[in-house]
């Protein structure tokens, strides 16, 4: 089997088409053929800075990878007002330029998730979004921001996607309850998500 090289995340080599548009993002899924693939996996590429907690729940700065039964790799990174998307686009030993020491596993946080099939896609929009210092844009048009979005899931779960000021959010929420809160796993799960390399 051949060794996996190593290489650290550069986001000015990370040439991906980004998005601010709800319309825009949405085409942009279509032509990647998102909804309909089943989820066989998940990759964290750096720090989750909420770490170990039996929320499902990861706070990141750097893409989140989904992989597709067919080895399709969705890469996501979502942060301030803008969704950037690509399909393939990491290679499989990609690490945090940060030089992280944990081992995150994405598998475990989000396995409620594993072996599901994309549904359907929801985008949530706002007329205003945050920059990374937290300043208020407002839209000068009648155009719209994306507030969050989701992929809806067999289950009647969603992986739901939004900012955090130059951060991104990635939780589990039950779209039958629509309480705003996380999932949550065993307290075994989160003793194996995380742990040194």
């Amino acid at each position: 089997m051949e060794e996996v090289k190593e290489t650290d995340f550069d986001y000015t080599e990370w040439n991906e088409s980004s998005f601010s548009d709800p319309t825009e993002l949405m085409r942009k899924f279509r032509e990647l053929r998102v909804v309909g693939r089943k989820i066989a996996g998940f990759r964290i590429i750096g720090i989750d800075f909420i770490g170990r907690t039996t929320s499902r729940h990861a706070e990141i700065d750097e893409p989140f990878v989904i992989i597709f039964e067919d080895g399709d790799e969705l890469d996501v990174d979502y942060s301030c007002e803008v969704v950037k998307v690509g399909l393939n686009a990491l290679p499989e030993g990609m690490t945090s330029y940060q030089g992280d020491s944990v081992w995150y596993d994405a598998n475990v946080k989000f396995s409620n998730c594993l072996g599901e099939t994309i549904e359907s896609i929801h985008i949530e929009t706002a007329d205003y979004a945050c920059d990374w210092s937290g300043e208020i844009i407002e839209c000068d048009s009648q155009a719209l921001f994306i507030r969050s979005f989701s992929f809806c899931l067999s289950s009647g779960v969603e992986l739901e996607f939004y900012p955090f000021f130059d951060f991104g959010e990635v939780r589990v929420v039950d779209s039958k309850v629509r309480d705003g809160l996380c999932m949550r796993m065993t307290g075994s799960e989160a003793e194996r998500y995380c742990h040194p390399t």
